[in-house]
């Protein structure tokens, strides 16, 4: 099961690091518990949509088949080692 969320606003990316630092994870472990807990502190910065069985490239096929406007930053990771 993941978690997903949209991320609103950048400043909860540190927070979110700082978290699973905190929290003793590993680079690679899903930051889940922390975007709820950012979530809950600062609502206008991550918004919490739910759980799911997709892969983030999944969900954001889905999203864009809907008309969604959506940016998977896995993908841009993937284009700039592709470059």
């Amino acid at each position: 099961m993941n978690l997903a969320f949209i991320l609103n606003d950048t400043r909860a990316i540190p927070l979110m690091h700082q978290l699973a630092y905190r929290n003793n994870k590993k680079p690679g472990e899903g930051l889940a518990e922390e975007a709820i807990a950012v979530a809950q502190r600062h609502p206008e910065w991550i918004t919490l949509i739910g759980n799911t069985d997709m892969d983030a490239d999944q969900l954001t096929g889905e999203l864009r088949e809907q008309g969604v406007k959506v940016r998977n930053l896995n993908e841009e990771e993937r284009r700039k080692k592709n470059v």
